[in-house]
């Protein structure tokens, strides 16, 4: 009950600031009310999981207690701050739903955490409400309602290919395709955590298998958002990329102080760290920068979110061994 207390009040700070700086609202292409009725510009509509789920809460939520609610809460102070008067019921549909992504979040990490590493037991308990703090440190630009079931399906991934539950893989790797594309990410690592365990055949049958499901899941969904605005890909390397250091310096000064401290803490016994892990961090990382450069904000650091609970659990050794903390004389996991 009181890591639960605690987690819940952790999640209240961060998704407070997810909310209010930078918010999730802004972006003309990608409002709140058009995300979650599907009318957003491409890519944003593709990520159909989060606003199909707020509709459904919605759709199944009797109109007298969706009148009652929002009559309570929109001459709330926060509700009128963040401008949630017209649609308070979405809006407080999608802070439970992202809030409940949060919570869950921090209960994987401290999963992983037990699993990976051999430290004390109050470790796996405290070291994900850092992580979760420390991803406030990412919130730039804007954020979306998909962010928080972008993190928790991609580290429910990582934990279910580490605990072997294939058929919960399979079912956290469909949601996640419906979420976001970068999704496909999850096979590379289903590929590096295999590797040994299975034949060579049976190892690409099963990615194969994964690739035909994310490629119908893709296509399913591309389909349904044919008719939006947009395009697939947004290229971003010309007008915002190059033109970094001169149009926006302290965003480019802030992403490389971020990108310089997480690696001085990765790199901080490296060789003595998970073998998966950093092969892990390899094969998220640099396809999602090389995705960024070309077709994003290499400085927006939402950006790496796949690659974030990866560099959470790289930094849990190195926090530990600046604090004094060791690992139990037990054998570590592979």
């Amino acid at each position: 009950m009181v890591v639960f207390l605690l987690y819940v009040l952790v999640t209240s700070v961060v998704i407070t600031v997810f909310l209010v700086r930078p918010g999730v609202e802004g972006y003309p292409h990608a409002t709140f009310s058009d995300l979650v009725h599907g009318r957003a510009y491409r890519p944003f509509a593709g990520r159909i999981l989060v606003p199909t789920a707020i509709r459904g809460v919605c759709a199944v939520t009797p109109d007298a207690f969706e009148r009652y609610v929002a009559r309570h809460f929109e001459q709330r102070r926060f509700v009128r701050t963040l401008g949630w008067a017209e649609r308070t019921y979405e809006y407080l549909a999608a802070l439970a739903l992202m809030a409940g992504c949060f919570v869950g979040t921090l209960y994987v990490w401290r999963g992983l955490v037990a699993r990976f590493y051999r430290y004390p037991a109050y470790v796996a308990d405290v070291a994900p409400v850092i992580g979760l703090l420390s991803l406030t440190l990412f919130f730039r630009y804007l954020s979306y309602i998909y962010d928080p079931a972008t993190l928790l399906l991609f580290s429910a991934g990582i934990l279910a290919l580490y605990a072997r539950t294939r058929g919960w893989f399979f079912v956290v790797f469909t949601l996640a395709a419906l979420n976001k594309e970068t999704s496909v990410l999850l096979i590379a690592l289903y590929l590096i955590r295999n590797r040994v365990e299975l034949a060579p055949r049976r190892l690409f049958f099963h990615a194969g298998t994964l690739s035909v499901l994310w490629i119908s899941v893709r296509a399913f969904v591309a389909y349904l958002v044919r008719e939006n605005p947009g395009r697939t890909l947004e290229p971003h390397l010309i007008n915002h990329n190059l033109r970094l250091p001169w149009l926006h310096p302290f965003s480019l000064a802030y992403a490389l102080v971020i990108f310089a401290l997480a690696v001085w803490l990765v790199r901080r016994e490296w060789k003595t760290k998970p073998p998966f892990l950093r092969a892990g961090l390899l094969v998220t990382f640099i396809p999602l920068f090389a995705g960024s450069l070309f077709f994003g904000y290499v400085d927006e650091l939402r950006d790496y979110y796949e690659s974030f609970p990866i560099l959470f659990l790289l930094c849990v050794p190195s926090l530990c061994s600046i604090l004094g903390i060791n690992e139990e004389n037990v054998a570590r996991p592979c």
